[in-house]
């Protein structure tokens, strides 16, 4: 059997077993078609080439070419795919040894996630407050991504019969087709009630959420991308609503196991990222009083206090 044959049963295996996203079913695709180029320039192409010609070499030497003038982040991804990759061939019996222990393991930097500042959201929010039809669609989509603190994909997929605004929440579907519900802010219903009511006048019919201006079909997620860089600039991504949403409330007092089941995360270890952001700011905050920037500025606060 060819490797060719083995990245396909592998891709449908994610597909139809772990309910992968489209994304990431293409990111799969482009990382181990990369590796399965380099291994057939290798003259690994037959699953029984392994046998004999597979080691920690072979694969430093592709994953050198393709990684070249990658981030440290897109070659982790790569090699990450070859690994799961290989641990199913081998769960599946089509080699006999898990060949993921030969793939290196590049150090990834670690980068915590950078929340706005809540007055930031607020301000971002505000410059959408009118009746303009891109108002309307675009202050609802980002007031629930920060509101509800949905990845941009959940987003993108919503249907009208996942609102319940009587209720006050919102059924999502997240990774790996896990259903939960979020509640929605008040703000969120109130936005999403003057999008609603225009978008019945626009498409009454259509079962999607969001929809673009063009075709009147559902607005993608790379169209949400490419909304919210129009408005607010570079720098920021729809996912900076979805850590801005979850770093505040943490630092509003909210238990680390609400917040994971409110992102849904499947693990702990993951929601406590935010805790690592929460103590950059408290360090951040504690260098510039060291160097007196905050002291003088809490001391010019208290002086305006005492004189008003």
């Amino acid at each position: 059997m060819r490797i060719e044959e083995l990245k396909k049963r592998f891709l449908e295996s994610l597909a139809n077993e772990r309910y992968a996203s489209p994304a990431t079913l293409r990111a799969y695709e482009s990382d181990l078609s990369q590796w399965i180029d380099g291994l057939s320039q290798k003259n690994v192409i037959q699953v029984q080439d392994f046998a004999t010609k597979a080691n920690a070499a072979l694969f430093r030497n592709i994953l050198a070419k393709i990684g070249a003038g990658l981030s440290a982040a897109s070659l982790g991804r790569k090699t990450a795919s070859l690994r799961s990759f290989l641990k199913f061939t081998f769960k599946k019996k089509y080699f006999s040894c898990d060949y993921s222990y030969l793939v290196p393991k590049p150090k990834i930097p670690k980068h915590f996630p950078k929340p706005l500042k809540a007055h930031q959201v607020v301000e971002f929010l505000d410059s959408m407050d009118s009746c303009q039809p891109a108002d309307l669609r675009d202050r609802a989509l980002f007031e629930l991504l920060y509101g509800s603190g949905l990845r941009v994909s959940e987003v993108a997929e919503l249907r009208m019969a996942d609102l319940d605004l009587t209720r006050r929440w919102v059924r999502v579907f997240g990774k790996g087709s896990k259903e939960r519900l979020v509640p929605l802010s008040t703000i969120s219903i109130e936005k999403m009630s003057l999008w609603i009511k225009y978008r019945e006048s626009l498409h009454p019919t259509h079962s999607y959420l969001f929809l673009n201006f063009r075709d009147h079909e559902r607005l993608s997620a790379r169209s949400v991308d490419r909304v919210l860089k129009s408005r607010f600039g570079k720098g920021v991504s729809p996912h900076t609503f979805r850590h801005s949403y979850a770093t505040h409330l943490l630092r509003g007092g909210a238990d680390l196991r609400v917040i994971q089941e409110l992102l849904g995360h499947e693990s702990l270890k993951t929601t406590q990222k935010y805790t690592h952001v929460d103590l950059g700011e408290l360090k951040a905050d504690y260098e510039a009083a060291s160097q007196g920037t905050l002291m003088s500025s809490l001391g010019s606060k208290k002086i305006k206090e005492s004189s008003s």
